[in-house]
């Protein structure tokens, strides 16, 4: 099968690619940073779409502003909405099934746990951005599906996330120090994630679904896990001065269960695997 995986460079990206070459797809990197062996694409701009192939069944939108120094940058929107609307109008002219990449931030600080598709309540620019990309990319694309992941952690996932950062100081024998411990994120290993989007491609399963573990972890106890999985002689303290968000996350992943889908990987054996990708 032929595929283009736009932001394919990037953390997700990357590891899709490789499962799809494990697969026997012939793909198509296309990226922002372009380089051997990559098309350079802006999908705010369409500019570079022309070198794509027109042959392709199988078109999966991984690209994506994350983060930028400025919180209201313009690029949110034009980056992960129109870029999106950008990728699903490539994906409905060549007739390709689209796999449309997108974020558990949509639902902003959950009323209720565990968070289901039919809710939404963004805050953040970004967050904002993201469930517009996907409204767009449903006006656009005539074969879509939508995956909303959790906190995707993996080997390659930037530094600045507070997974790798613990983990990180837990090798160096740092003492970790939490400050706000009863936080939860729901996470979710990246190889589930990019095994998610084979699957959804594969059973060309129409409609939304939630990507996660389906299990919160607190900061205390994610501080834990790394201090246990690195056999690290760091020490664990926790800021009880520091402000508490009261931030809790758990997705709902009935849905993704129903359609085939579960995650194989808990936070403990993921965790040992991202400290393989760190040696």
């Amino acid at each position: 099968m032929n595929a283009v995986v736009f932001g394919g460079t990037g953390f997700i990206g990357s590891h899709l690619t490789a499962l799809l070459s494990q697969n026997n797809f012939t793909t198509v990197v296309a990226s922002l940073n372009g380089g051997p062996g990559i098309t350079r694409v802006d999908v705010s701009t369409r500019k570079g779409f022309e070198k794509l192939p027109a042959n392709a069944e199988a078109v999966f939108n991984m690209a994506s502003l994350i983060r930028s120094h400025d919180p209201f940058d313009p690029r949110f929107m034009e980056v992960n909405a129109i870029g999106a609307k950008n990728v699903a109008a490539y994906a409905r002219k060549i007739g390709a099934q689209l796999i449309h990449s997108s974020s558990a931030s949509v639902y902003g600080t959950p009323l209720r746990l565990p968070v289901k598709e039919e809710e939404s309540n963004p805050e953040s620019p970004y967050a904002k951005s993201k469930l517009e990309g996907e409204k767009l990319c449903a006006e656009a694309a005539d074969d879509l599906t939508i995956l909303r992941y959790s906190s995707v952690f993996g080997p390659g996932q930037i530094k600045e996330s507070v997974l790798p950062i613990f983990l990180d100081k837990s090798v160096r024998g740092e003492n970790l120090r939490v400050t706000d411990p009863q936080r939860t994120q729901d996470f979710v290993f990246v190889g589930d994630v990019v095994s998610a989007n084979l699957h959804f491609l594969n059973g060309r399963l129409k409609g939304t679904y939630n990507i996660g573990s389906g299990t919160e972890t607190s900061m205390q106890e994610l501080a834990k896990t790394a201090i246990r999985v690195s056999k690290s002689g760091s020490r664990l303290t926790v800021d009880s001065s520091s402000p508490k968000s009261g931030f809790r996350m758990r997705l709902d992943i009935s849905k993704a269960k129903k359609a085939g889908f579960s995650p194989k990987t808990d936070l403990e054996t993921g965790l040992k695997r991202t400290l393989e990708g760190l040696k």
